[in-house]
């Protein structure tokens, strides 16, 4: 619900006022997944959801309390849609001998030279995995907020779901299931022909945040962004939307965009985001936990714009899937064009600041010609996949930062990547 308003305008000149422009909160509930193609058929309703085709369980909150602000443990406040480890799963090599030296590193954050543990700590980490081909060579966990966290512990993703939507959007292109990035949104959500613009939106505008919705996507439990975060109806919300500006002219961050990319995966695959998360990519990656997708409701729809609900080790294995290319153990799991497309800027994109983002990936480059090819998946409250293809690292950072989520920026990592 609270990620950094991530408007960028020509007014910001760098990266890094661009993040102190922001406020670092990226929530995304993401619509529910069994709603089928039936939505957009005449004998069908769009908002019928038809329980007996998915496989996949849903289960009540866990804890009956309203949610008053971004916290790790929100998935516990939540309805949840469960993902389960795979029969065989896939294990990390791992030689953590250097650990220690490792986190005695120094790397400059925020103009001066601190250690990766003190820089860990004061971020509220709970978890840190980085690793290097193929191997793991960290792998750490703290306490917060008087909960020890382990290799088993729940961390909640917030807008590094983001980034899972994106793939899960290119593997049912690659299936033929959607027709191409170019196609009017309204194709899968008809309920938006209504004349006020969204026709001329494309499910590229929505990945590329340039869609010119009209969403607030400010910190606070009233706006557009903790509405949809808290709504236990993400379709009524959605039927209430306005267009603001012409799509594909400027970066707006806005959490609607991966919401409503959730509804079309779930209108495409006639499945649940959640099952096609199942099949396409948890099982085959052998994931090692069970997992879960916050939900609207019992039955309801996925907050695809956040609330994966995971592992650090899990992650990690997203993470290793894009620094190959989409392939896994031999088997090409998302289509390499599209984690090629995903992985790099759109030099058609001409819009301001378009090297900072795309397909729902960040890019850490202090301006345009910055020449790293890194990039990552992040969310608020200190969430991170970080790839550097160049260093063959995956680095994942689980937090709980509530103190400086505003300043947490991309660069710590960067520098971690180049110094391990």
């Amino acid at each position: 619900m609270y990620q950094q308003s991530r408007t960028i305008t020509k007014s910001v000149t760098s990266e890094k006022a661009f993040l102190a422009k922001t406020n670092k909160w990226f929530f995304a509930p993401a619509l529910f997944a069994a709603v089928a193609l039936a939505s957009c058929s005449k004998d069908k309703d769009p908002d019928t959801i038809d329980i007996a085709s998915v496989k996949v369980q849903d289960t009540p909150p866990q804890i009956n309390t309203p949610v008053i602000g971004p916290d790790l443990t929100n998935y516990k406040q939540f309805p949840l849609r469960n993902l389960k480890a795979a029969p065989t799963p896939f294990v990390f090599s791992r030689n953590t001998d250097n650990q220690d030296n490792l986190l005695n590193t120094q790397i400059p954050v925020n103009g001066a030279n601190v250690r990766v543990e003190d820089y860990l700590r004061s971020t509220a980490t709970i978890a840190f995995l980085v690793i290097k081909n193929d191997k793991i060579i960290v792998e750490k966990y703290y306490p917060n907020e008087g909960n020890n966290y382990e290799a088993s512990s729940v961390g909640t993703s917030f807008s590094v779901a983001k980034s899972w939507v994106s793939a899960l959007i290119g593997i049912a292109i690659g299936e033929g299931k959607i027709k191409s990035v170019d196609e009017p949104i309204t194709n899968y959500l008809p309920e938006l022909r209504n004349g006020k613009g969204f026709e001329l939106i494309t499910i590229k505008h929505l990945l590329n945040m340039t869609s010119g919705i009209r969403f607030d996507e400010t910190f606070n439990i009233t706006s557009d962004l903790g509405r949809l975060y808290t709504t236990s109806d993400i379709l009524a919300f959605v039927r209430g939307l306005d267009v603001e500006t012409a799509p594909g002219q400027q970066l707006n961050y806005q959490s609607i965009n991966t919401q409503l990319l959730g509804i079309i995966l779930t209108r495409a695959t006639q499945t649940s985001v959640t099952q096609y998360l199942q099949d396409k990519i948890w099982t085959p990656l052998g994931m090692e936990f069970d997992a879960s997708w916050s939900l609207d409701r019992v039955g309801g729809m996925e907050k695809a714009m956040c609330c994966l609900n995971a592992r650090a080790r899990d992650y990690a294995k997203f993470g290793r899937l894009f620094l190959h290319r989409g392939s896994w153990q031999g088997q090409q799991i998302v289509p390499a064009s599209w984690v090629a497309a995903s992985s790099r800027p759109d030099p058609a994109n001409t819009y301001p600041y378009s090297f900072l983002y795309n397909y729902q990936w960040w890019f850490p480059k202090t301006a345009a010609d910055d020449p790293t090819t890194d990039f990552t998946a992040d969310g608020s409250l200190g969430q991170f996949i970080y790839i550097s293809p160049s260093k063959n690292i995956v680095i994942v950072k689980l937090s709980n930062d509530k103190a400086t989520a505003d300043a947490e920026s991309q660069q710590p990592l960067r520098e971690i990547a180049q110094r391990f």
